[in-house]
């Protein structure tokens, strides 16, 4: 089955979208199961590096445990609204340019865009997010961490990979195909 990534921003294919919102909500059920059942749980699942521990982290986001601007509710709203919107565009871009296989950018779209939605829940909904893997007692992540990890680490390797194509394109460009693609 040959996955297809329409290149204009604002399309989103059913079976796209499908695959967003059931990463979306297996973060938000797991959430809720945890909240009660098991909120009080604290196991060892790989000794001490990787325990059960759930936790709802006020800050918000991770700047957030470190600058107070990132503690702000209204401007992390805005801030994920405006992340899911660009991301989109950015990712059509970089499909345009490079020609990156159908395959690798539906992926790396899925994975962010299912954690900046679920971030943006957990913000609403949750006032924090309910963080519940405790990784070598330095921070606790969720699901929705580990999507908008492996996005981070398939635009990574996308980035390494098409390094010489990128370092070619002018930032004009991006700027004129996203108004090219408003005008469509």
């Amino acid at each position: 089955m040959k996955m297809k990534f329409s290149l204009h921003p604002l399309h989103l294919d059913k079976t796209l979208l499908i695959r967003i919102l059931l990463l979306v909500l297996l973060d938000q059920m797991i959430k809720r199961i945890i909240v009660h059942f098991c909120y009080t749980a604290n196991i060892d699942l790989i000794g001490s590096f990787l325990r059960f521990y759930p936790i709802i982290n006020p800050f918000l986001s991770l700047p957030g445990n470190y600058l107070p601007i990132f503690q702000d509710f209204h401007f992390l709203i805005v801030i994920n609204i405006l992340t899911i919107i660009l991301s989109k565009y950015l990712l059509s871009f970089y499909h345009h340019k490079i020609h990156i296989t159908s395959f690798t950018i539906v992926n790396l779209y899925i994975f962010f865009q299912a954690g900046a939605i679920a971030s943006l829940l957990d913000k609403v909904l949750w006032h924090g997010s309910l963080d519940y893997l405790m990784v070598n007692e330095l921070f606790v992540i969720d699901l929705k961490d580990c999507y908008l990890f492996g996005s981070v680490m398939i635009g990574s390797i996308l980035m390494v990979k098409n390094y010489k194509k990128l370092k070619k394109i002018k930032r004009s460009e991006l700027f004129h195909f996203i108004i090219q693609r408003k005008e469509d």
